[in-house]
């Protein structure tokens, strides 16, 4: 299955060619555009254009900017009339509290969106900003940037970094000799300062047909997207100095989508260099700087790549960030030894050369990212010991995570949640989770082939104390688990293996089994008093003891396991409990161990989590990514709206990077009209996007209890009926 619908991986992709020399072949190149040299704003404030020239006179905006980060959480959903205070020609005098102005503002970044009702044309942009009050709190601005959409994309064409806001002022980006601008939308886009700290707060803002400013109030050159570029930025042999003003530094940003909004956002910039023919390749790199002043920081990770036609790479190598604060400026690439951490060489040989017409990087963006040079080295035509491309894919085409045996052919996999809190488990309750029912309760068919027991808490903590890095977390807290999970007639475990018995007689299976796996909790370095596990007081910051308490839990799971008589349980292996990659040895150690007994390792991160693309150095074997659409609120413009649009961008990714995707939803699809429509989206993405049906490999929230809420509601639209047998509406993806 290909998921075919591209989201965000060409927004900063561009293809430049290379110069290549006999021996060496430097050869660069990143974000679609220059940096623009940023002249010291003028404390003159230019006089206001009347309001028929300004072509977005009288228009409302949109906006990806939440709610609550306007001042005083006054946005546009709060107050509509806001959509037109930027556009109704009143300026402001430098008192707007008294003046009439009518001024937004808001801190912690974001864009600011015009549709100019078709194809208009300007030479001159300009951010009018309202006098400084006491109470803001007005610093330097990372970032002001002006996008326009025409002929189907997005594309930068002015932008100035580090712009000191001067409060009352006009800010203006304009074009140089007869060059226009040609769009049908525009977008004003502002960085959020360290911290968040602070607000924008702007009066009016104005696209001009003509430009009629003085030079010396010119802070930004607008640059017409077909001139905005000529696809050597990064191949010109100049590299960045430590300076971020630098303009040998091109750079990009986590929050750049297609469509601005966050349920868009793809968590990769792709720089993909053709080498205009056929040459042998010794070596690719690509320097990156970090300034915490300004924001810019090194990427989660960077992956290289090479092919012959463009479209079917293979893997040079992958780099994950050991720390993405590292100071200065740091290497990456293949046959590459820098600072940051060694990449992971995937042609097998650090002297390999390798035929390519193309190289491609691929970057796991964190904050600001700023890359100079891009430089392959190798020779000219093909090397007598060069290796031909081999093991490639096709990456944004690629396939979600199929139900086969590194899944241990698991496809429909439920969360069964049994920590402190939730609600308990029975045998009458699991029968509604391995088979579906009609409405005398009467078991027709499988429905989950496999559980997972993970719990959030243990009695006396909160917050996810197995998952997160805590201090609340002890040893005894872990054996509570284990012993509730495992031991006695009553224990979940137990109650699992009956149910399972039960659905293999009502459903005249023999040979049927239910797939478990357990959770290993995260054991958190924080915990230094964490307790006896065994007979040995554990420190978990200390090497020796948090490695001491993973091989005791999964030693104590597998004893479970082999001593229980769980005829009808299938245990296949550990989930590790922590969504985030905090405390990388300790998942590497876990994996080997849990490898080292025979048992699979699986994962569940959050779409906005890191290390999904590492699942390789990770040492998972499969791995399902968190939508988060449910829990959104539905009318905001993040993850909430957009219908299933976020989960695209997730099967996207997952095709991208081989993952499963997790449904969604609790029970408030019961009570809750747009929850439950929230909880179609998924159903309705699963057929969208290409994973419906039992060849896919998918993970299962339901809140702890929303199964039995829809098993037992009467609501025709939710009914038992309606959930466990008409799968046509409900459970398509079961088909």
């Amino acid at each position: 299955m290909n998921v075919r619908k591209r989201v965000g991986i060409r927004l900063l992709s561009v293809i430049a060619a290379a110069a290549v020399a006999t021996a060496a072949l430097p050869a660069q190149l990143f974000a679609a555009a220059d940096e623009i040299p940023v002249a010291p704003a003028s404390d003159n404030l230019l006089e206001p254009y009347a309001s028929g020239e300004n072509l977005l006179a009288g228009l409302e905006w949109t906006t990806n900017i939440p709610n609550g980060n306007f001042v005083y959480g006054a946005g546009p959903e709060s107050k509509p009339a806001l959509k037109t205070w930027l556009t109704d020609g009143i300026y402001d005098t430098g008192d707007y509290v008294n003046d009439g102005a009518q001024v937004v503002g808001f801190n912690k970044g974001g864009y600011i969106e015009f549709d100019l009702g078709g194809e208009k044309t300007f030479r001159q942009v300009r951010i009018n900003t309202a006098a400084k009050q006491s109470y803001q709190g007005i610093a330097t601005i990372p970032l002001m940037q002006i996008d326009i959409y025409c002929n189907g994309t997005w594309t930068e064409v002015g932008k100035a970094e580090a712009v000191t806001h001067q409060g009352l002022h006009a800010y203006v980006f304009s074009c140089t000799g007869e060059n226009a601008i040609t769009a049908s939308k525009i977008r004003f886009s502002f960085a959020p300062r360290g911290g968040g700290d602070g607000f924008d707060v702007l009066n009016e803002l104005e696209v001009l047909e003509d430009a009629a400013s003085a030079e010396d109030d010119v802070i930004g050159e607008l640059v017409p997207p077909s001139d905005h570029t000529d696809g050597t930025e990064l191949t010109d042999g100049v590299f960045g100095s430590d300076s971020y003003t630098d303009p040998a530094w091109s750079g990009c940003s986590y929050g750049g989508t297609v469509s601005g909004m966050v349920y868009d956002r793809w968590p990769l910039r792709s720089v993909i260099i053709d080498l205009e023919g056929t040459k042998s390749v010794t070596q690719v790199k690509a320097n990156f700087l970090t300034n915490s002043d300004a924001e810019i920081y090194q990427p989660q990770s960077v992956r290289t790549f090479a092919s012959m036609d463009g479209v079917n790479w293979m893997p040079l190598s992958r780099q994950n960030n050991i720390n993405t604060y590292a100071s200065g400026i740091q290497t990456y690439g293949w046959h590459v030894n820098g600072e940051n951490g060694t990449a992971v060489d995937l042609t097998g040989d650090e002297n390999s050369i390798v035929l390519a017409n193309y190289i491609r990087f691929d970057i796991e963006k964190f904050s600001y990212n700023f890359m100079d040079e891009v430089t392959v080295m190798g020779y000219d035509g093909i090397h007598s010991e060069a290796l031909p491309i081999t093991n490639t894919t096709m990456l944004e085409d690629g396939e979600i995570q199929r139900a086969d045996a590194s899944t241990g052919n698991i496809h429909d996999m439920v969360l069964c949640y049994n920590g402190y809190g939730h609600k308990a488990w029975s045998k009458e309750r699991f029968k509604n989770y391995l088979t579906y029912v009609d409405t005398n309760g009467v078991s027709q068919d499988t429905l989950f082939d496999a559980a997972m027991f993970l719990g959030l808490d243990a009695p006396g903590t909160s917050g996810q104390a197995f998952a997160t890095e805590n201090d609340q977390i002890t040893a005894e807290g872990w054996t509570w688990y284990l012993e509730k999970t495992f031991e006695g007639e009553t224990s979940d475990i137990a109650y699992l293996n009956e149910a399972a018995r039960q659905a293999s007689i009502d459903l005249n299976m023999p040979d049927y089994k239910i797939k478990l796996t357990v959770m290993i909790p995260y054991p958190p370095s924080k915990a230094t008093n964490f307790g006896n596990l065994g007979g040995r007081d554990l420190n978990l910051s200390v090497d020796a003891d948090w490695q001491y308490a993973i091989d005791w839990y999964i030693g104590q799971v597998q004893d479970y396991i082999q001593n229980g008589n769980y005829e009808y349980i299938d245990f296949l292996g550990f989930y590790w409990g922590n969504e985030y990659p905090s405390g990388i040895p300790r998942i590497q150690y876990a994996s080997q161990q849990v490898h080292d007994m025979g048992y699979k390792f699986y994962w569940i991160p959050y779409f906005s989590s890191v290390g999904y693309f590492w699942n390789a150095d990770l040492g998972f074997d499969a791995i399902t990514l968190q939508p988060n659409h449910f829990f959104a609120d539905p009318n905001d413009n993040t993850f909430g709206a957009g219908g299933t649009t976020i989960i695209g961008t997730t099967a996207q990714i997952g095709a991208y990077a081989g993952l499963g995707v997790e449904m969604e939803f609790d029970g408030r699809l019961t009570s809750d009209v747009d929850k439950y429509n929230q909880g179609l989206d998924y159903l309705n993405g699963a057929v969208e996007y290409g994973f419906d049906g039992p060849e896919y490999y998918r993970n299962w929230y339901e809140g702890g209890g929303a199964i039995d809420d829809c098993a037992e509601s009467r609501n025709p639209s939710i009914s038992s009926s309606t959930v466990h047998t008409n799968r046509e509406s409900i459970l398509p993806i079961f088909l």
